[in-house]
């Protein structure tokens, strides 16, 4: 007969091995969005505002985002915020441009091999730009602010493309 401890300890392990299995599985419906043609790394390697998303850290503030290509072409991304609890965080990603099916998609590696994938969807001369990763949306600008007129701009593009903006969350960058 088993004891607790290990009916306990194998509830753990299974537990814990369908966490990994479902964060490797993060993004994997990924459908790839027309993205932009033409698409230059170089140009927009360096740092971004995180002015809008359609994500779950909605608690996170003062977002700046820093995309660096080393020799190799390998891309890193540091991602500097401030946390619900007002506390200076930071995340770093190594990701990869790959080209499918005519589409610009920036693949993003997390902790433990989970890959995300998103689309460039937008870009205007490398000042502001739009990326889609599934159900996720990033507007990203080049300054704390995006003129109103972008913004409309960009509101329109993604809901053109079937997503709820009205879901869509500013993110406060002081």
């Amino acid at each position: 007969m088993l004891s607790i401890f290990t009916c306990l300890r194998n509830s753990f392990l299974f537990g814990t091995l369908l966490v990994i299995l479902g964060g490797c599985a993060i993004n994997s419906d990924f459908e790839p969005k027309k993205s932009v043609k033409n698409f230059n790394i170089y140009e927009f390697s360096g740092s971004w505002y995180e002015i809008a998303n359609l994500d779950e850290n909605l608690d996170e503030k003062n977002i700046k985002i820093n995309f660096s290509i080393d020799k190799k072409d390998n891309i890193k991304i540091v991602k500097n915020y401030m946390d619900s609890k007002n506390s200076i965080a930071k995340r770093e990603y190594s990701a990869k441009i790959v080209n499918e099916n005519n589409n610009t998609i920036l693949e993003v590696f997390r902790f433990l091999g989970v890959k995300e994938r998103f689309s460039i969807a937008k870009i205007d001369g490398y000042k502001y730009a739009m990326l889609y990763g599934g159900d996720k949306i990033h507007i990203l600008s080049r300054t704390k602010t995006l003129p109103e007129l972008m913004k409309v701009v960009y509101l329109n593009h993604a809901k053109k493309d079937g997503y709820d903006v009205s879901k869509i969350q500013m993110v406060i960058q002081e």
